[in-house]
């Protein structure tokens, strides 16, 4: 994004070719600096001087902004009809009923009667007693012929006066092999597009001041040196066609009065047992995912628990829980990378692991108000030898000079989409912050050359970078050095300041640091030059933005030291300032030494 912007003309680009031999039968011959694209292989050739040759140097081609779409195609052809039945008409009217048929045969008359109690309770399930097979017995198990809950049958224990009877539902125990297992699932849907039935858990309600019953699915306990049974709520699989999975839900139960708290969600591992190891909670994804799940967390509690994710693909995403959203310019796995290649100065943003941002690889910041996430490469380039003094970096004060800049993350407005912005400034909160002049000392370079005034920024990092003279080249210092982390402030920096009122400079150094909109001149260095007038000014790192006087120092006029304070002297909205000899505008002579020893100052940029 923004790769080809602003770019000027480059003397050294020959343009695309085709292919390599359309290359260099145009130019059999090249000279040092030359380079072109070839569409053969989308990448940058260079003539390489030691060999006489042009050579693929693998770096990708420069690519432009995204084409118009096209026109629509024609529409395609009717298909064919539809093997697939249409819908089963209403039923017909029911027709007379018809004679009754002859008695058939009496059947064989049976071995016994079965015997039962003399009375039951309504609804119980009944039991053999004994082994006879001829005798019934009540139970404490009820199955409910209620029509009160269409489509439902309740299966219960008859109500008490106490504590409620408990109803386990066991797997097959075993003296020898695995224990068998104990499967609660609702039911498939085996026609028509009907859904899975629900297979709930569910505890019971609490009465008064009771609270709710506990819902507990736990697995079988192993034998000797076997593996506990696993304890699994798994969602229904979805229709052969388009049907959605189903949900597999674990709930708290809710509190239904006064002020009394919802139910927690437990999930806990299990404890060890001698050297062994304490079980872990796992939130998972399928072996078969192409792209990792997402796993969507609206309340975690505290807790010393451990939480693994094993399959890395997978994204954590903590969108319903606004403790996880962070404050206005707080960005998530992000690096800043710095290159000079091809004529360019190239910063890009990358995830933490130096990749390009993606869907599996996001970037996130807090921007404009909202979370925006970047998922595919974000980078800004500015031209080299161009003849352009990008924010008069390649001025006499400060050209080949180390010198930090800002980067910036704006929500550009226009595209509604996130741009990546260089800048000298730092501490700026939106675009009207800067100078729409990108070689203004307090200019910004806008990736997607957007200046909205009313954009916001916020700052993600800074680098250092060298910018020449005419024509203007970009170098990254040896040292680089880069901050990926909000940064409101420089690294004490050098200016070679330009003296007035002198014939020769023997000193101009100033050191100084940028902090938000402030810039302190750090103090003991000094001003000096072979004295051919009676005033002295000396040029600044930044232009002052207020008018200011009676900033004290010290001095010496025709070579011999002053026994009263000197000061500085600063014009609103100029980047020179005035040194005079006396606290109040006195002159200097015009020739010998003339020295003024900087104390120490800051003013507003």
């Amino acid at each position: 994004m923004g790769y080809l912007a602003n770019k000027l003309l480059d003397v050294n680009d020959l343009g695309y070719f085709a292919t390599p031999t359309a290359l260099a039968t145009a130019y059999p011959v090249g000279a040092p600096g030359y380079f072109a694209v070839v569409g053969s292989t989308d990448t940058i050739w260079v003539w390489d001087t030691g060999t006489s040759t042009w050579v693929n140097s693998g770096a990708d081609a420069p690519r432009g902004p995204t084409g118009p779409t096209g026109p629509t195609g024609p529409r395609g052809h009717t298909g064919s009809a539809s093997t697939i039945p249409g819908p089963t008409g209403a039923k017909g009217h029911t027709g007379k009923t018809g004679t009754t048929g002859s008695r058939g045969p009496t059947g064989h008359t049976g071995s016994g009667d079965v015997v039962g109690p003399s009375s039951s309770a309504d609804e119980a399930v009944v039991r053999f007693d004994t082994t006879t097979g001829k005798l019934v017995q009540d139970s404490l198990l009820n199955i409910s012929d209620e029509l009160s809950t269409p489509n439902r049958i309740h299966i219960t224990t008859p109500q008490t006066s106490g504590v409620g009877r408990s109803i386990n539902i066991f797997g097959g125990f075993s003296t020898g092999a695995s224990a068998g297992a104990c499967y609660i699932a609702g039911g498939n849907s085996s026609g028509g597009n009907g859904d899975g039935g629900i297979a709930s858990a569910y505890a019971g309600a609490g009465n008064g001041s009771g609270a709710g019953g506990v819902a507990l699915v736990q697995g079988g306990q192993a034998g000797a040196t076997g593996i506990g049974g696993q304890a699994r709520v798994i969602g229904g699989p979805g229709g052969a066609t388009s049907g959605a999975g189903g949900n597999a839900i674990i709930k708290g139960g809710d509190a239904t009065n006064g002020n009394s708290n919802g139910g927690d969600v437990i999930i806990e591992p299990g404890k060890k047992s001698g050297s062994g190891v304490d079980g872990m909670i796992i939130l998972g994804v399928h072996s078969g995912a192409s792209v990792g799940a997402n796993l969507d967390v609206s309340q975690i509690a505290s807790s010393s628990k451990t939480f693994t994710f094993p399959n890395t693909t997978g994204t954590l995403a903590l969108t319903n829980d606004t403790r996880f959203n962070g404050a206005e310019g707080v960005a998530t796995n992000y690096k800043i990378t710095t290159v000079v290649a091809f004529g360019y100065l190239t910063v890009a943003l990358k995830g933490l692991d130096g990749n390009d941002p993606s869907p599996t690889n996001p970037v996130t910041i807090t921007l404009a108000g909202a979370v925006r996430t970047i998922t595919s490469a974000l980078y800004t380039s500015i031209t080299s030898g161009a003849s352009i003094n990008w924010f008069n970096a390649g001025s006499s004060e400060l050209a080949t000079q180390e010198v930090d800049y800002f980067t910036y993350l704006q929500w550009d407005t226009i595209a509604s989409a996130v741009s990546l912005d260089i800048s000298r400034l730092p501490g700026a909160r939106v675009m009207g912050d800067f100078d729409s002049n990108a070689a203004h000392e307090k200019g910004v370079y806008a990736g997607l050359g957007n200046l909205t005034a009313t954009d916001y920024v916020e700052c993600i990092g800074r680098f250092n970078a060298k910018l020449s003279a005419t024509p203007f080249n970009w170098s990254i210092p040896a040292t680089s050095i880069i901050i990926n982390r909000p940064i409101y402030d420089t690294r004490e920096l050098i200016c070679i300041s330009t003296l007035g009122g002198v014939s020769s400079t023997v000193a101009s150094q100033i050191n100084y640091h940028l902090s938000y909109d402030r810039l302190t001149v750090s103090p003991g260095v000094r001003m000096a030059g072979v004295s051919n007038a009676t005033t002295f000014t000396m040029t600044l790192p930044f232009a002052n933005k207020n008018y200011c006087y009676g900033i004290p120092t010290f001095g010496a006029d025709n070579s011999v030291l002053l026994t009263t304070p000197c000061s500085i002297e600063l014009q609103a909205g100029s980047g020179v300032a005035n040194l005079w000899k006396t606290f109040y505008q006195g002159v200097w002579t015009n020739t010998g030494d003339k020295v003024a020893y900087l104390t120490g100052f800051t003013y507003v940029i």
